[in-house]
C-alpha cells in the first residue's frame, strides 16, 4: 500500500493502491481520464503542493469514480475544471476554491480564484457533498449538470460575474434550500433547478436575465413565492410545473409570454397579476390550479392570445377581466373541439356558460371603481378617492345605488381582497367610503363574503396592520359583528332569545351546549361594546375640541362629527391600526 505519490514524475507509473496523490509543482494540466476509476483507495489529492501556480486545467473525467476521495482544494491558478472531472466521487464531502496566498479557503472567500468555467457534470452525482459551495466570482459559466444529483448539497453561493447557469446544473439537488440569482446572470438553463424539493426561496435580482427556460424550477414542491425580475420577457414551458406549495407569483412590466404548462398543477396558487406587456398565455399555463381565485391582467385594449386549456380546471376562478382585444385560441391537438381556455372553470361557467371570454372582456365596462381596485398595482389612493367621489356625485349622494356590484355580484371589497395585490391603503379608502355591512355581502358565484376572500388570500397581506386585520377576521367575531350589528337593542334581543331557548330545553347535554354558546356570544358582545365605547369616547373628544372655536365653527364641527358618528366606517382610520392590535393581544391571552 502506497500512502503518498507525486503525480507528474516523468516515466513513473502510479500504484493503484495509492491513498494520497500530490500534484507536481510544474504540472500545468491533469490529462483527461488521468485517474479515472483506477484508484479506489485514493482519499486525498494535493493540488497546491509548494504553493505552485502552474496548474491551469483539470481534464475531462480526470478523477471520475474515485470513490474514496474525501475532499479537494482547487488552487487559484486553475482556470477550467473539465467535463466529469470529479463525477461520481461518492465519498467527496468538501470542495473548496482556494484564494491566493492561502492553503485553504472558507466557503465565502473565493474572490481571487482564476477559475472561469466549471465543466459539464464536473461534480455530478457526488452524493456525499455536504459542505457549502461558494462559486468563485471569476466563474462565468457553470455547464450542464455540473452539480446535478448531489442529494446532500444544501447551500450554494453565487457571486456577481456569473453569466450562465446551464441546463440541469443543479438538477435534483434535493436538499438545496435557497437560490439567489445574481444581477450578472444572462442565461438560466432548462431544468437548472428541477426537482430541488427543499428549495423554499428563489430571488432573481434585477439585471440581465431575459427568460426563465423550460422546466427551470419544475417540481420544486416547497417553493412558496417567486418574484420575476422586470428584465424577464418569457417564462418557459413547465417552468414552475408541479410547484405544489407556490402561493404567490409577482411579475413586472416587460413580461411578454407565459408558455405552455408554466404553472401547471400549482395546486396552492391563489392569485396572479400579469402586467400589461403580456402578449400570450400558453396552453395549460395555469391548468389544474384549483385554488386560483384571481387573475389580474394589465389594463388596456391589446391583442393578447390565450391558448387552449390555459386556465382549465381552475374551479375557484372568479375574479378575472380580459383585455378587450384579447382572443382565445382553441387547441390544435387531438383533444375534443370544445376544449378551450376556460374549460371546467366551474365558477365562471355558472355565471356565463360558454360565453366566458366575451363576457370577461366587458366585465368592468360600467364599473369604474371596481376597475380601479382590480388594477390595484397601478392605482393610487388619490385616483380611487376621486373615482368614488365622482360616483357619489353622479348618484346624488347615494353610493350604494351606483353599481355597487359587478356581473359576478362582487363589491370593490371582494375585488381588492381577492386580488394579487391586496393593498391596505386602498382598503382603508373603501372602509371610509362604504358601509361596513358591505363586507358581509356575498357574491353571486361563490357565495362568499369579502372577508372570506381575505382569509383565502392571506399570503398577500404583508404589513403588520393587515396581518392583524386578517387574524381578527380569522377569529370570526369582529367583521361578522360589524356586518350584522344593529346596536344595543339587537344585543339584548339576541341574548333574551338565547336565554328563553335554554329555559325551554329539557335535555341536560343540549342545555349545557346552549349555555356555552350564550357565554361565547356574551363575550363577543362585551368586546363589541368596548370597541364602541372607545369609538364614542374618541368622537366625544372631537366634539369637546371644537369648544374653543367660534360659535359658527363650533356648530359646524359638531354637525360634522355627529354625522360621522352614525357610521362605524368613520372610526375605521382609528380603530383598524390602533384598537385591533389591543383586542388581538387580548384574544391571545
Amino acid at each position: 500500500m502506497t500512502s503518498c505519490h507525486f503525480f507528474g514524475n516523468e516515466g513513473e507509473a502510479i500504484p493503484e493502491d495509492v491513498e494520497e496523490l500530490v500534484i507536481h509543482p510544474l504540472v500545468q494540466a491533469i490529462p483527461d481520464e488521468a485517474c479515472r476509476g483506477r484508484f479506489e483507495r485514493l482519499t486525498r489529492v494535493n493540488f497546491n503542493h509548494g504553493g505552485s501556480a502552474a496548474l491551469r486545467t483539470i481534464g475531462k473525467f480526470a478523477f471520475l469514480k474515485c470513490v474514496s476521495l474525501l475532499e479537494i482544494e482547487i488552487p487559484p491558478s486553475v482556470t477550467t475544471i473539465g467535463e466529469g472531472a470529479f463525477m461520481s466521487c461518492q465519498s467527496l464531502t468538501v470542495v473548496r476554491f482556494v484564494k491566493d496566498g492561502s492553503s485553504s479557503s472558507s466557503s465565502s472567500s473565493s474572490s481571487s480564484s482564476s477559475l472561469t468555467t466549471i465543466g459539464e457534470k464536473a461534480f455530478a452525482n457526488c452524493r456525499s457533498l455536504t459542505d457549502d459551495i461558494s462559486i468563485p466570482s471569476g466563474v462565468e459559466t457553470i455547464r450542464e449538470h455540473a452539480f446535478a444529483w448531489c442529494p446532500c448539497l444544501a447551500r450554494v453561493f453565487f457571486h456577481e460575474g456569473l453569466k450562465i447557469i446551464d441546463s440541469g446544473a443543479f438538477n435534483e439537488c434535493v436538499k438545496l434550500e435557497k437560490v439567489n440569482i445574481p444581477r450578472s446572470l444572462e442565461m438560466l438553463g432548462s431544468y437548472a433547478f428541477r426537482g430541488c424539493t427543499s428549495v423554499q426561496e428563489v430571488n432573481i435580482q434585477e439585471g440581465n436575465l431575459r427568460e426563465i427556460r423550460s422546466q427551470t424550477f419544475e417540481e420544486c414542491v416547497k417553493l412558496e413565492a417567486i418574484t420575476i425580475s422586470s428584465t424577464v420577457e418569457r417564462v418557459g414551458s413547465n417552468a414552475f410545473r408541479d410547484c405544489h406549495s407556490l402561493r404567490v407569483v409577482k411579475f413586472h412590466n416587460g413580461l411578454r409570454s407565459v408558455e405552455d404548462g408554466a404553472f401547471y398543477l400549482c395546486t396552492n396558487l391563489q392569485s396572479v397579476a400579469l402586467p400589461g406587456s403580456v402578449e400570450s398565455i400558453g396552453r395549460m399555463a395555469f391548468e389544474g390550479c384549483p385554488k386560483l381565485v384571481s387573475i389580474e391582467l394589465g389594463d388596456g385594449p391589446r391583442d393578447m392570445k390565450i391558448y387552449g386549456l390555459a386556465f382549465s380546471e381552475c374551479v375557484s376562478l372568479a375574479n378575472i377581466c380580459l383585455p378587450s382585444a384579447s382572443t382565445t385560441t382553441k387547441t390544435t391537438t387531438n383533444e375534443s373541439s370544445h376544449s378551450n381556455s376556460f374549460s371546467h372553470c366551474t365558477e365562471l361557467q355558472n355565471q356565463y356558460g360558454d360565453s366566458i371570454p366575451l363576457a370577461l372582456t366587458r366585465r368592468f365596462e360600467n364599473f369604474p371603481i371596481h376597475k380601479k381596485v382590480y388594477h390595484a398595482s397601478v392605482t393610487t389612493p388619490v385616483e380611487l378617492s376621486r373615482e368614488i367621489e365622482s360616483s357619489v356625485q353622479s348618484s346624488e349622494g347615494n353610493i350604494h345605488k351606483d353599481r355597487l356590484v359587478d356581473p359576478f355580484g362582487m363589491t370593490p371589497f371582494h375585488i381588492l381582497l381577492s386580488a394579487a395585490n391586496c393593498r391596505l391603503d386602498l382598503l382603508q379608502i373603501l372602509l371610509d367610503s362604504y358601509s361596513p355591512r358591505v363586507l358581509g355581502w356575498k357574491d353571486y358565484v361563490n357565495e362568499k363574503t369579502a372577508i372570506e376572500y381575505l382569509i383565502q388570500q392571506s399570503d398577500h397581506l404583508t404589513t403588520d396592520n393587515s396581518r392583524l386585520i386578517l387574524q381578527v377576521a380569522l377569529e370570526g367575531w369582529l367583521i361578522r359583528s360589524i356586518a350584522s350589528w344593529n346596536g344595543l337593542e339587537a344585543w339584548k334581543a339576541d341574548m333574551s332569545n338565547r336565554v328563553n331557548v335554554i329555559v325551554a330545553e329539557d335535555g341536560a347535554n343540549q342545555r349545557q351546549s346552549l349555555l356555552q354558546e350564550a357565554s361565547m356570544a356574551l363575550s363577543r358582545y362585551e368586546r363589541m361594546e368596548a370597541t364602541t365605547l372607545l369609538e364614542l369616547s374618541l368622537w366625544k373628544m372631537e366634539l369637546n375640541s371644537a369648544d374653543a372655536q367660534t360659535p359658527a365653527e363650533n356648530e359646524a364641527r359638531r354637525a360634522t362629527v355627529k354625522k360621522e358618528a352614525y357610521h362605524i366606517r368613520s372610526g375605521a382610520s382609528v380603530v383598524i391600526p390602533n384598537v385591533i392590535a389591543i383586542l388581538y393581544c387580548d384574544l391571545l391571552l
